[in-house]
């Protein structure tokens, strides 16, 4: 392998490999770029580095990818999509000031979709998040603020409430060996009982 140098002015050149004029090295003022094929692949400027192709982490290390954060600042990974010639943000991945996590989308009506894949490359949609604040689980359509499409849901562990009025918010819903219990208003509860079938 060998490489042709122009001496440039200032510092500046460019390095080309002696037998594919199409792959070099490409120095410009306060901007290097690689070259291959004849197109540019990578592009560092003063202020932004450039990736044109894909980028691939081999295995072999823990961490693929380090993004680091001072104490009080965030860092997001931001998608963009181009609308009438003009990128436009789409989507984020967001570590906050606080650390917590935060995922979004910033077109509007659009959903959060978590996905998984069966055997045989049979995708099954996970979850969904909508832009009206209902959650799928197996389904994309949600109609309700939680929607299971599944013939079943689990609590996994009992409680019973002391008494009628043990603490407890609205909505609130759990099981016993004898009772189901549903907290009607705040510290209020109703219980009835279970059968044997």
């Amino acid at each position: 392998m060998a490489f042709n140098f122009s001496k440039g002015k200032r510092g500046f050149g460019d390095i080309t490999f002696e037998d594919d004029s199409d792959t070099g090295i490409d120095f410009e003022p306060n901007t290097v770029k690689i070259e291959t094929g004849g197109a540019e692949r990578l592009v560092v400027t003063d202020t932004m580095v450039t990736m044109n192709i894909p980028l691939h982490l081999n295995p072999g290390t823990t961490e693929g990818l380090v993004i680091t954060k001072e104490d009080t600042d965030y860092r997001e990974i931001q998608f963009k999509t181009i609308i009438g010639g003009s990128p436009q943000d789409t989507a984020f991945i967001q570590v906050r000031a606080d650390e917590g996590l935060v995922i979004g989308c910033q077109s509007d009506w659009d959903e959060i979709i978590f996905m998984t894949t069966m055997p045989n490359n049979n995708p099954e949609h996970a979850m969904a998040i909508t832009a009206d604040k209902k959650v799928g689980i197996g389904t994309l359509s949600p109609t309700a603020a939680l929607d299971i499409n599944f013939d079943k849901i689990r609590l996994r562990t009992k409680k019973t409430p002391s008494s009628a009025s043990a603490a407890g918010e609205q909505g609130d819903i759990c099981w016993d060996d004898n009772y189901m219990y549903i907290c009607i208003g705040t510290d209020t509860w109703k219980r009835t009982t279970l059968s044997t079938w």
